[in-house]
């Protein structure tokens, strides 16, 4: 916390005096490590006021919008969130990976608020740029979900099957799928992955509740 508090200072006396001594880039690529430390520390505050600063000095930057919208969708202001990242999209220029980002966060918040044909879009516009990136396999996992609350559980599999092969197995990619099997009915598919896996490999909650939920369709 300290840390983040000096760095601030250090930051609005920079903004004040009309100077970078690192240089433009070199003072937004130092400064947005910070906050995102600070965001996953849950500091949201701290990441805030970091964001807001490097998002006033740097108005064309995406990352401070996109930073700016984690900080809304941890606080769970998905209607902000979703401005936050539509806005970093729209400054991502030349970055696919940035956009596609910026595109898979928006679809997140717009699911959020229940609004599943516009979170599809967001996740179908995320594609193309986030392919070969950290994103495919998160977009495609989007899609899954919003098929699957559709009950278009064919489609919602063949999403998750790509995510799965895209992301080599992620726990949480795997849990989201054992639960389409299960609402699908195919509970025995569905106890065979869990039982594949030790407790310890899935993260969270999702060992003990995919068990739960198991049991509770036999």
């Amino acid at each position: 916390m300290l840390v983040s508090a000096v760095f601030l200072v250090s930051l609005t006396a920079c903004a004040s005096r009309g100077k970078d001594p690192l240089g433009r880039e070199e003072l937004l690529q130092s400064s947005l490590p910070v906050a995102a430390a600070a965001l996953g520390a849950g500091q949201t505050g701290v990441a805030r006021r970091i964001y807001l600063s490097l998002a006033e000095r740097f108005e064309d930057a995406p990352e401070p919008a996109l930073g700016l919208g984690y900080v809304a969708f941890q606080e769970g202001g998905f209607p902000a969130a979703e401005e936050r990242f539509l806005q970093a999209a729209e400054r991502a220029g030349e970055r696919p990976a940035t956009l596609a980002e910026a595109l898979l966060g928006a679809g997140r918040a717009a699911l959020a608020q229940g609004r599943t044909q516009d979170a599809r879009l967001h996740f179908e516009a995320a594609r193309e740029p986030g392919q070969g990136t950290g994103s495919a396999a998160w977009i495609e996992n989007g899609l899954a979900v919003a098929a699957a609350l559709d009950a278009d559980h064919e489609a919602a599999e063949a999403h998750y099957l790509e995510a799965l092969r895209l992301s080599a197995g992620h726990p949480r990619i795997t849990a989201n799928y054992v639960r389409l099997l299960i609402a699908a009915g195919r509970v025995d598919e569905a106890a065979r992955i869990h039982a594949g896996r030790p407790s310890s490999w899935w993260e969270g909650e999702d060992g003990r509740t995919l068990a739960r939920l198991i049991e509770e369709h036999r």
